[in-house]
């Protein structure tokens, strides 16, 4: 008998523990896996928040929309996964956006409610990346630079590469623009009617961000460079600061930036590593200086309330891969993963 009360009271203890654990655990902010497709088994590729309510991943071959928090998700399948995988979104405005992919084009006007195939064929190829700047006007880049004027109805091949593709482009506005490739670098100051090369020592660009029309900078082969005359001339500023040359980068202006687990504040002169991390996959600060970051290995998001001075790991144990992270406010953002994963907060204040 006192075996069995002993046994009852261990067991206590032990469920007592438990609930200790549990509780101590719900007081850091939680994450939920809102993989919206029964499966789980798609790639997302790109993806674009309009703001806390309204955003659209794309993937294998499918586009999902959320339009309350992320609380839940269409999914729209637009094509067949083998044949046309989808690797960019970009909208307009909260009407209209453009998705393009392998050997397709699609559009929407009802905020992605319902999408209609602009191009289907192998004249295009491989489309890597897609910006629109206003309804009318837009780029999509893979082997050649493609704009549309008319919506998407119509594309104009503006520059075409030799054998290898681009992959990259960054838009300020409707003039100017950069575009990177694995062959050649080229720059737009007049909606694209000329192209002129830039950069062309730099060749698989691994991210490239710029803040205006002058001051930029790009991730290659580890080491961060920067342009204060729109891409002309550059100068290396951090020799092997990025390993692999896997990183991301986001500057909320001339001075204040991030590359990685790197910091500046006088516009990239000096930086400062913040923390000891792998490699970052996405990061992302608001004005705020509230951030987060996403790394490849490790499977983590880590957050910052003070610009990065400290971070705290929100959560470990992830069993996949995180690619990318989204934050509409201090307390609300998705991280996207492998396998068609997508994981959602909403932290408490």
């Amino acid at each position: 008998m006192k075996s069995e009360v002993r046994k009852m009271k261990n067991l206590i203890s032990l469920l007592i523990s438990c609930i200790v654990l549990i509780t101590a655990a719900n007081a850091q902010p939680v994450w939920q896996w809102q993989n919206p497709y029964p499966t789980g088994n798609s790639e997302y590729n790109s993806s674009f928040f309009l703001n806390h309510n309204i955003g659209w991943l794309v993937g294998d071959g499918l586009v999902i929309r959320t339009t309350n928090n992320g609380e839940s998700w269409k999914v729209t399948i637009l094509t067949n996964s083998l044949a046309n995988r989808l690797t960019s979104i970009s909208f307009a405005n909260d009407m209209v956006g453009l998705i393009c992919g392998t050997d397709c084009i699609y559009r929407s006007t009802d905020t992605g409610e319902n999408w209609k195939k602009l191009y289907s064929g192998q004249e295009y190829g491989y489309l890597l990346d897609c910006k629109l700047v206003d309804e009318m006007t837009g780029w999509i880049v893979g082997r050649d630079i493609l704009k549309t004027t008319n919506g998407g109805l119509n594309w104009i091949n503006q520059h075409s590469s030799l054998e290898y593709p681009f992959r990259h482009l960054f838009f300020i506005n409707e003039l100017t623009g950069w575009v990177t490739g694995d062959e050649e670098n080229v720059k737009t100051t007049n909606g694209g009617e000329n192209w002129i090369s830039f950069a062309n020592n730099f060749l698989g660009i691994a991210d490239i961000f710029f803040v205006n029309d002058t001051t930029g900078w790009i991730i290659n082969n580890g080491d961060i460079i920067r342009t204060t005359d729109g891409g002309n001339n550059w100068e290396t500023q951090y020799p092997g600061a990025i390993p692999w040359n896997i990183g991301s980068l986001y500057f909320l202006n001339s001075d204040t930036g991030w590359a990685s687990n790197l910091f500046t504040t006088n516009g990239g002169s000096n930086w400062s590593i913040q923390n000891d991390i792998g490699s970052v996959s996405s990061i992302f600060f608001d004005t705020s200086m509230n951030g987060w970051y996403t790394t490849h290995s490790g499977n983590s998001i880590n957050r910052s309330s003070n610009g990065g001075e400290n971070w705290v790991d929100l959560t470990t144990g992830f069993r996949t891969e995180l690619n990318s992270c989204f934050f509409t406010s201090e307390n609300t953002g998705w991280i996207a993963g492998e396998s068609g994963k997508i994981f959602y907060t909403i932290m408490a204040e």
